[in-house]
């Protein structure tokens, strides 16, 4: 049965051939003009035959302007049109597309199905084009006006044919420049799509599985930890900042081009056309003019990628249940180095407008920024990562591992190439602005502080990235705790700097110490104050209180500086710096969030059998038994609500005793069971008040503990112990469905596939069989010790030596993380195994528990709204910014 190619690859066919015409198009017009240049340079220009020769290289370069313009939107349209069909495939169950099949199912409701759209590699890749593309549209507008009559200048008094070559020449004309450089990302992101396609047919990717032709009625289903509304906005808005991120970095490499133009010495006659660029308008002393162009979409990159991440936080607080917001796990890493060098490059480049410094420093930021967004592509997609992170694919194949490093190797050698090309430039221009500028006399300035946060940001962005790759080199991951200690002082530094360089002036000639120690020492005294109160409230670490200073100390002043920004000017004026006043007030809090919610948060894990109250944190929990959530189709997935009512304990009166308050607080936080992935989730619920969150985050649901804690060992997978004379080593998992036949000391005809992507849990009925080898000194048996999972209770099938009869070893609990499909991950498959010795005669052929129980943590995260409210006035403060910087211009 011949099918055809699929009407989605072929789009993808088209835009390919398409945006190359397209980048081969705007860079022959930039070879053309270069030549233009070299050769007419030292010619007259009121000589005829070279207006003549302007008149027709002009017509013919704005021809192919036009075929370089309508072969991008052809693309464009393209991409939009493969898009559309992969979103009507998985709407449609189309499931003879193994993407399809692969991530999503009849049950899924319509936002899950367009979520689906970017579950997996291939979905993301055109994702990220797709989104570049839409930004391509925009920029090309925008460039079409920056090239129209009205905005550019007259090189030439009077109406003349001297026009003709000065049009033909002038650096105003760049669209050729940005747009080669902005085609050739969309030329490689289109080549990942056609390597990692969503458009192949599932008999053709599993030709040994499904015959030619074979239509599933069901799909594998999306992936549980997926199953989000945060999936639906978290990953786009992160690929839209990815995707923006490539203009900045067109327009940087665009002037780093426009530079060697000017490697050509102007000419001296004096009838002759004002050499082109011989201004420094675009590339030279002050560069101001990309950086106008390309400000505006670096803080929409910025914010949209610091919204993304700020998501990503609250999705993992809310729904992953492991009772944090950030993990520094490598995957979440690889996003914000990006944007820790996209807000450096914003805060210099604010410098350079003002005072013309720092024009090297903000094409390395720019540049970086963008290289380290396919930094970041590469460590999550490229699959090596797999071993360390939650958040990775798995391997996509030879070929797109190829095509990352080298669409990283060839945009990282052409930055570095032109930067050394214009190497000589840079030191030429700063000795003429030296010369002709009048210099400060101190260094206490507004720029040089700018310079120091960009800085100290950028070293923050090295020791992250320097964790962030050494699983590459180890397959381990750093531990938190590294980067909680290195990033600290780190973070101190920035709060220090935002408190001190708000009230400095641009380019002094002299500081006025007396006026900004008056303006200074106010909040000084007040965050002192704030200080003390946090330390008698709690705060004792030496590097918390360091923290809570600086946090404070940040808020106050940026908050009187707020207040003295709105008295001082009417609504609508100055918004840029209140964009920052207000960006800066949110971190301060942000961090300040942190200090709180980590510093006084206090945790517990409590076990809650049925119907029986436990008090902690001043409340008492209930555990009320478990409710089925009805779903679409309870045989593919099971969820329940397990039901815990919190009742608050309020003080008495004299004699001080305690009474229950009359209105309890339910809590439902969730366990999932995934029959068709064989995996269990849990997911927290959260009780949130005005100064706290009571956070309940379930670990399990399971009888009371039957063995003693001194009969009890953990073994991570791999992992060797000395226990009871027995060196015990745990190699892994089988399993199978229920009907499995069963043995003690063999696996009983247990499958050959592993089942250790069972993320912590199992169906309703399964049975998991570990696999031991254990040494008494005399043999070394290997052992399957069963838990076997009937109607949803579990019951315990031990296993005993052949020669040593005198100890059972018991399967008691499997320690999965909910978070990884698999269990070769950073966090380690784990059992808890007990070895009962029955010498007396205690041995049982099959160990049953009574009741049901869950086991939870339980959270009190103080002011963590503190956090939050950080977080979005940091995103306000972003969107003040943009408005500024796009207000009357030509970003869109």
């Amino acid at each position: 049965m011949n099918v055809g190619i699929p009407l989605g690859k072929v789009f993808i066919y088209i835009a390919f051939v398409s945006i190359f015409i397209s980048f081969l198009s705007y860079l022959s017009i930039y070879i053309r003009k270069r030549r233009s240049l070299l050769s007419q340079s030292s010619v007259n220009d009121k000589q005829p035959s070279r207006v003549l020769r302007a008149k027709s290289d002009l017509e013919k370069l704005k021809k192919v302007t036009r075929k370089a313009r309508l072969f991008y939107h052809i693309s464009s349209i393209s991409i939009i049109a493969s898009s559309l069909f992969l979103l009507y495939m998985l709407i449609s169950h189309q499931y003879q597309y193994s993407y399809v099949w692969e991530h999503s199912s009849n049950d899924l409701p319509f936002l899950l199905l367009v979520s689906a759209f970017f579950a997996g590699q291939e979905g993301s890749f055109l994702l990220w084009t797709l989104f570049t593309v839409l930004s391509g549209i925009v920029l090309l507008n925008s460039l079409s006006k920056i090239n129209s009559p009205q905005q550019k200048p007259n090189l030439l008094k009077g109406k003349n044919n001297t026009e003709f070559v000065s049009e033909l020449n002038s650096d105003y004309n760049y669209e050729e420049l940005v747009m080669s450089v902005f085609t050739f990302i969309l030329f490689f992101l289109m080549l990942l799509v056609i390597l990692k396609s969503p458009f192949q047919y599932i008999w053709v990717k599993y030709p040994n599985e499904v015959r030619e032709g074979f239509f599933p009625a069901d799909g594998n289903g999306l992936n549980p930890i997926l199953q989000n509304f945060w999936m639906v906005i978290h990953p786009p808005i992160l690929f839209i900042g990815f995707a923006t991120m490539s203009v900045p970095f067109s327009f940087a490499i665009a002037s780093l081009l426009m530079g060697a133009r000017l490697e050509q010495k102007p000419c001296t006659n004096s009838d002759s056309i004002p050499y082109p660029g011989s201004d420094f308008s675009f590339f030279g002393i002050s560069g101001a003019r990309w950086i106008n162009y390309a400000l505006p979409w670096l803080i929409f990159s910025s914010l949209t990628l610091g919204a993304g991440i700020i998501l990503g936080g609250y999705w993992a607080y809310g729904v992953l249940g492991w009772g944090g917001y950030w993990g520094w796990d490598p995957v979440e890493n690889s996003s914000l180095i990006p944007w820790f060098f996209s807000i450096a490059a914003i805060h210099t480049i604010l410098s350079q407008k003002t005072t013309g410094k720092f024009l090297i420093t903000n094409y390395i930021l720019v540049i970086l920024s963008f290289l380290f967004v396919l930094y970041s592509t590469f460590l999550t997609r490229s699959g090596v990562l797999s071993e360390a992170s939650v958040h990775s694919f798995t391997q996509p194949g030879t070929e797109v591992y190829i095509a990352l490093i080298l669409f990283i190797l060839i945009f990282f050698l052409i930055s570095l190439f032109l930067l050394l090309a214009q190497f000589k430039n840079f030191l030429k221009r700063r000795k003429l602005k030296i010369k002709t500028t009048e210099q400060p006399k101190t260094i206490l300035s507004r720029e040089s502080g700018l310079y120091l946060g960009a800085l100290i940001l950028c070293i923050s962005a090295v020791i992250i990235i320097a964790g962030t790759s050494m699983p590459i080199f180890t397959n381990s991951a750093v531990e938190p705790p590294f980067y909680n200690r290195m990033m600290l002082p780190f973070a101190v530094l920035i709060l220090l700097s935002i408190a001190f360089v708000i009230y400095l002036d641009w380019n002094p000639p002299r500081m006025d110490f007396k006026k900004y120690l008056k303006k200074i020492l106010i909040p000084f005294v007040i965050a002192i104050i704030l200080t003390v109160i946090l330390m008698f409230s709690g705060i004792k670490k030496i590097d918390y209180i360091i923290l809570a200073f600086s946090s404070v100390f940040a808020f106050v002043v940026s908050v009187l500086r707020l207040i003295e920004l709105l008295k001082k000017f009417p609504p609508g004026q100055k918004s840029h710096k209140l964009g920052a006043v207000i960006s800066h007030i949110g971190v301060s809090l942000m961090l300040l969030g942190i200090i709180t919610s980590g510093g006084y948060s206090i945790e517990k894990k409590l076990t809650l059998e049925l119907y029986k109250p436990v008090s902690e944190f001043g409340y008492t929990f209930t555990y009320m038994g478990a409710e089925m959530i009805p779903g679409p189709d309870p045989s593919r997935e099971e969820k329940y609500n397990l039901v815990i009512k919190a009742k608050q304990l309020v003080s008495g009166t004299r004699e001080n005793e305690e009474r229950i308050s009359s209105e309890p607080i339910v809590l439902k936080p969730v366990v999932s069971f995934n029959n068709v992935m064989n995996n269990r989730m849990f997911t927290p619920d959260i009780a949130h008040f005005l100064t706290k969150d009571l956070y309940i985050e379930p670990l399990d649901v399971m009888q009371p503990e039957m063995f003693s804690g001194e009969n009890i060992i953990e073994i991570r997978k791999g992992e060797s112990k000395r226990f009871k004379n027995f060196n015990i080593k745990f190699i892994g998992f089988t399993g199978s469905p229920s009907g499995m036949s069963l043995g003690s000391n063999s696996p009983g005809g247990a499958p050959s596939e592993s089942y250790e992507d069972l993320s912590g849990g199992m169906s309703k009925n399964f049975v998991v069989t570990a696999i031991l080898v254990i040494d008494d000194g005399r043999t070394i048996d290997t052992l399957y010790p069963q838990m076997k999972i009937s109607d949803g209770k579990p019951s315990h099938i031990p296993a005993q030596m052949k020669e040593n009869k005198s100890f059972d070893f018991i399967l008691a609990d499997m320690n999965i993380n909910p978070m990884s499909q698999r269990a070769d991950s950073s966090v380690k498959s784990s059992i808890s195994l007990a070895v009962i010795d029955v010498s007396s005669g205690l041995s049982s052929k099959e160990y049953n528990q009574p009741e049901e129980t869950l086991i939870v943590n339980i959270y009190i995260k103080p002011f963590i709204n503190v956090l939050w409210i950080g977080t979005i006035l940091m995103i306000v403060g972003f969107f003040f910014a943009l408005y500024h910087r796009t207000k009357g211009t030509s970003f869109l």
